[in-house]
């Protein structure tokens, strides 16, 4: 008799799954799920779907260089919603009425930001460069799995600003600057405060990140489920 073979679920986003009939098939037949972050399997246990295994998505250290064009705040992503640019669109015009009045502002990603004075520096495929060159950066998601932006600016040793959603908060923990959610005052706030970060906290943060959230890390995690499954399934 040849047994089926046994059906493992990645889940990377921390909205709740549909389970319409295609759903059904897909979240309904797993012998086990690997969300890529503690937020992630905490919205598949809730749905009584288990079981769960948390493995962290992971990454190579960004390539080298520094992008002459850089912004002093750089934040990464299409232009939706749940990124939140529009929250950092008004954060930046706070910012340079205030504390940080020459303050360059930029979005890499697919999709125009509209608002000044943010520059919309369009989809790139040089985001180390970008990372290295900025003083700031920047997640004003309103949702995230894990925020895979964020692991590799804290790999870069970057000060980190972002929402304290979802996977988010499990990768900054200490070592950056967590604010709410559609907040401009805030990320203003937290912005310049992030400007005066300790380096050796930033350092820290880099040698933490860059052996937690790795490429090997999470090939690794995944391979030890694979591993489980196939020895329960016999």
């Amino acid at each position: 008799m040849v047994l089926p073979t046994p059906l493992v679920v990645h889940r990377w986003v921390d909205r709740s799954p549909t389970l319409g009939h295609l759903g059904r098939l897909k979240y309904g037949r797993p012998a086990a799920y690997i969300a890529c972050s503690r937020a992630v399997a905490l919205v598949l246990e809730s749905l009584g779907l288990g079981p769960v295994h948390v493995v962290y998505g992971g990454t190579d250290l960004p390539a080298e260089g520094v992008a002459a064009d850089a912004p002093d705040v750089l934040a990464l992503g299409a232009n939706v919603h749940h990124k939140g640019h529009d929250v950092l669109v008004l954060a930046a015009r706070m910012l340079r009425a205030g504390g940080w009045p020459g303050v360059d502002v930029g979005v890499a990603g697919p999709g125009p930001v509209h608002g000044a004075p943010v520059r919309s520096l369009g989809q790139r495929e040089d985001v180390g460069p970008l990372l290295r060159g900025c003083s700031v950066f920047v997640q004003p998601s309103r949702s995230e799995g894990l925020g895979m932006a964020v692991v590799e600016a804290m790999m870069l040793g970057r000060p980190v600003v972002a929402s304290a959603v979802g996977g988010i908060v499990e990768v900054v923990e200490a070592d950056g600057v967590l604010v709410p959610a559609g907040s401009p005052e805030a990320l203003a706030e937290a912005i310049l405060h992030a400007r005066g970060l300790p380096r050796a906290q930033l350092d820290t943060a880099a040698v933490r990140v860059r052996a937690q959230f790795s490429t090997s890390a999470m090939v690794s995690g995944a391979m030890a489920v694979y591993d489980e499954v196939l020895r329960a399934s016999g």
